[in-house]
């Protein structure tokens, strides 16, 4: 028995260390309000495909906390090559936008999580930056 146990722990930790390795670290939220024009970076891109936005990690790349409705502000994508799509998920999980072609989503804002994915249409990683205007 003592020698199933020295053989299944290191194989356990081993497991689990790999799992953690995989699982991408991601930010965390973000408050953004009217008067804040923030600049976001990070890697595009993940191994997660979707119907419509090309390749994204397995969790968002970045989390906003909008904390007052926002009349009009467009989220602009730009990446250092590649395809780069824009994905947010809102407040309530249906609602979903994708923007592949243009990856940038100006309208109203109003309260609450919105969870952001950066992606590529190729499933290719590159360096990236989120402007709010």
């Amino acid at each position: 028995m003592r020698q199933t146990c020295k053989k299944l722990i290191p194989t356990a930790l081993v497991s689990l260390l790999c799992a953690i390795a995989a699982t991408p670290a991601f930010a965390n939220p973000i408050a953004i309000n009217p008067n804040q024009n923030p600049t976001l970076s990070g890697l595009s891109g993940g191994n997660v495909k979707t119907p419509d936005c090309g390749f994204i990690a397995g969790g968002p790349n970045h989390t906003l906390q909008i904390t007052e409705q926002i009349d009009s502000m467009q989220i602009r994508v730009e990446a250092m090559g590649g395809n780069p799509t824009l994905l947010i998920v809102g407040p309530d999980a249906d609602e979903r936008h994708c923007a592949a072609d243009r990856p940038e989503m100006p309208g109203l804002w109003l309260p609450g999580d919105y969870n952001v994915y950066v992606g590529d249409l190729n499933g290719e990683q590159h360096s990236y930056q989120i402007y709010f205007e």
